[in-house]
């Protein structure tokens, strides 16, 4: 990877398998493999990593970042405004925060995170009346909050912060805004609320198992399939998991009696 890097710091997007040719040099996918390098830093000790992360996060924040542009988070929609890369660079920027303790990557972390937000609906959006409730993928009276469109070119929506449910209690914590900790607390229970669960499996194989999207516009209440994708129990897993190792009192506060208000979600 390092042999790789740009002089301005970025990473390629892809290569080809094996032979590491590089397929796309755009750098706007860059955040990716800031954890890594961070990591790499802390197990060796070897400080060329994290310069590397650094040069990467820089690079990053200076190709549009500082002004709003988070370009480049999935996998499918390379080099698009979306939510991903926003939340990816929001865990990008607290690993560098954590390693250094430079307030920059805390500020940085923090506007990555408010951008990543303006994609979460707030509101609870009606399932249309007409069709029978079992055709419908989304149900009718489950809480719409806390869904996240996905990214620019298409109106899907998913429940992909849910993997970022620790980030933002970290941010409450560093920062002691409370408004982050509403977040997270909203990542946390609302993105359960189309989850199988036993005697409620809405249409799906097992309890555990959630639909990867839908749509709240044309056609509202629908998805391009019914199957379930492992990454969205990783997703969910993540979130929970990674709360319980940063802060487990964070775990009781944001899960325990009363911190789902009603109307918002569904336990």
């Amino acid at each position: 990877l390092l042999t790789q890097q740009q002089p301005a710091g970025g990473f390629p997007r892809t290569w080809k398998p094996v032979t590491g040719e590089v397929v796309s040099a755009s750098p706007n996918s860059s955040f990716n493999a800031v954890p890594l390098l961070v990591l790499l830093s802390q197990i060796t000790g070897q400080a060329k990593y994290l310069e590397s992360a650094r040069r990467a996060a820089e690079s990053c924040w200076s190709n549009g970042q500082f002004r709003g542009a988070f370009v480049g988070g999935t996998i499918d929609n390379p080099d698009v405004l979306d939510k991903e890369a926003a939340t990816l660079s929001l865990e990008a920027y607290l690993h560098l925060y954590d390693a250094t303790k430079e307030t920059k990557w805390l500020h940085r972390a923090q506007a990555a995170a408010d951008y990543a937000e303006t994609w979460i609906y707030i509101w609870n959006v009606p399932m249309p009346v007409d069709p029978d409730n079992s055709q419908l993928h989304w149900k009718r009276g489950v809480p719409t909050v806390g869904l996240q469109l996905i990214s620019t070119g298409h109106s899907l929506v998913d429940d992909y912060m849910t993997f970022d449910t620790d980030e933002y209690a970290r941010l409450w914590k560093y920062t002691g805004d409370a408004h982050c900790r509403e977040v997270s607390r909203i990542l946390l229970h609302n993105t359960k609320n189309m989850l199988a669960m036993p005697g409620r499996l809405y249409d799906l194989g097992i309890p555990g198992w959630q639909q990867e999207h839908w749509s709240l516009a044309p056609r509202r209440g629908q998805g391009l399939h019914r199957g379930w994708l492992p990454w969205v129990t990783t997703s969910h897993l993540n979130g929970i998991f990674g709360l319980m190792e940063f802060d487990p009192a964070m775990v009781s506060q944001l899960s325990g009696p009363g911190s789902a208000r009603s109307g918002d979600s569904v336990r």
